[in-house]
Order: C-alpha cells, then sequence, then structure tokens
C-alpha cells in the first residue's frame, strides 16, 4: 500500500522527515538521468559524502527510477550524511538536476524502497510505515493514508 505525500515538507518539516527516513533507513540513494546535464555541485555533494558512497547501479534496479535509463548512487545512512541532506536543500522536491542529484530515496533493512521519490514531478510516497510511523508523519507533513 502507497501513502503519498500530498504537499512538499519544506523547511522544518523537511529536517524531521529527512531525520527520521535516516532514523528508518540503512541507505539512501540519488537517481542521475543520462544525458542530462550535470553541474559541479552534484559533483561536489558525492564527493562530500564519498567516503559513504556503498555502489552505483542502472536505475532499472528500481521500479521508480526505471524509466530513466540512468544511475542511482547509492550511500549509507549515518549522522554525517544526515546532517549533508537534511542542510543541503530547504524542500523535499528541490533535489532537481542540474544543480543536485535527483529522486533522494531510502532503502530498508531488506534492501527494499520504503520511501521514494520523483523531484521534478513533486512526487513522494512510502510503502512500509506502521501505526505509530503514521502517527507521527501526520503530525508533521500532509500525508494521505
Amino acid at each position: 500500500m502507497f501513502t503519498d505525500i500530498m504537499s512538499e515538507p519544506i523547511y522544518e518539516c523537511y529536517k524531521l522527515l529527512i531525520d527520521f527516513a535516516f532514523k528508518k533507513s540503512k541507505k539512501f540513494f540519488f537517481n542521475i538521468q543520462d544525458g542530462l546535464r550535470v553541474n559541479d555541485s552534484v559533483l561536489g555533494l558525492f564527493n562530500e559524502m564519498k567516503k559513504y558512497f556503498i555502489k552505483r547501479v542502472p536505475s532499472s534496479n528500481f521500479s521508480h527510477t526505471d524509466y530513466t535509463r540512468g544511475k542511482v548512487y547509492i550511500f549509507e545512512c549515518n549522522n554525517e550524511t544526515n546532517l549533508i541532506i537534511r542542510n543541503k536543500v530547504t524542500g523535499l522536491y528541490d533535489w532537481r538536476l542540474p544543480e543536485l542529484p535527483e529522486d533522494l530515496s531510502f532503502i530498508d533493512e531488506n534492501g527494499d524502497v520504503w520511501f521514494a521519490t520523483i523531484s521534478h514531478e513533486h512526487m513522494g510516497w512510502f510503502t512500509e510505515i506502521n501505526d505509530k510511523e503514521k502517527r507521527y508523519l501526520r503530525s508533521i507533513i500532509d500525508v494521505n493514508f
């Protein structure tokens, strides 16, 4: 069952959502579509997190990035990467090329994507959340359960 994010989490709501995602996740990733311009700021961000880089895989490995024919860059969730991700932008859908990588998404301990975005479409959703998590998310962002 999917739970849609109805309006973009911004400012403090974005930071609370990112903190929540990092606590629940082991890994997160960004998607970069083939053929699109990428500014040096993307490379700078990846360089800032390089010691937590896990691997690069084809975007076809994940259903919501399959259409892009690009690459997904997977990183470790930890306190340092959390601070970088929560402070780099002010809203969930600010992750957009060419300035920043797109489609910030989170992977659980089973390797499944439980929180996904398509930044340029202003879409975000959750696939696996329990009742306690639903109550918390309702208190910080506009979601449709």
